[in-house]
């Protein structure tokens, strides 16, 4: 059995990172999950959100990698969850083996309509009818492909509300059969 080298999922994180202009954050599901303190386990069979509200653009999208113990970064820094992540140039990719991709975004306020959601994701190739950076479902002529998602407990966003949604997507060294 082969495996991934790791220029590789240097080479997938950069086609990744190219895909910004038509990546966006979905946000879906307005109904009561049958749980509402324990959402169910995300499924990777899963193709699009439940019950769309709307995308918005992401605005940064960046390779990045971790930081290394006692280590001085060149480059600015961004914490992820317990983990501090390094943001690296493209032409630096490889040397740095920065085979995770940043992503973040806000919806502000009243961008998309508001009140509760319980799914947020991250869509690429997705094509809106006119080119705007907040989109309702009937504005999008295809939603592309939903590459990572959350379930979430109820969150409510209104007007004075505005959501940060940041991600951290690895490319993984698996074996290849």
């Amino acid at each position: 059995m082969a495996i991934a080298t790791n220029d590789s999922r240097v080479y997938a994180a950069l086609q990744f990172k190219n895909l910004q202009d038509s990546m966006y954050i979905g946000l879906g599901k307005t109904s009561e999950w049958n749980n509402e303190e324990v959402p169910p386990t995300e499924n990777p069979e899963t193709s699009e959100l439940l019950e769309p509200i709307g995308y918005k653009k992401v605005s940064k999208v960046q390779v990045c990698r971790e930081l290394k113990p006692d280590e001085e970064p060149e480059y600015p820094t961004v914490k992820y969850g317990s983990k501090t992540f390094v943001l690296i140039p493209d032409e630096q990719a490889y040397r740095e083996k920065a085979w995770n991709v940043y992503i973040t975004g806000q919806i502000d306020g009243e961008e998309l309509p508001i009140g509760r959601f319980r799914q947020v994701g991250i869509y690429t190739g997705l094509k809106p009818k006119e080119n705007k950076k907040n989109l309702l479902p009937e504005e999008v002529t295809d939603k592309g492909i939903l590459q990572a998602f959350a379930n979430r407990r109820s969150q409510r966003r209104d007007k004075n509300v505005d959501l940060y949604e940041s991600y951290i997507i690895s490319f993984e060294n698996k074996s290849i059969v």
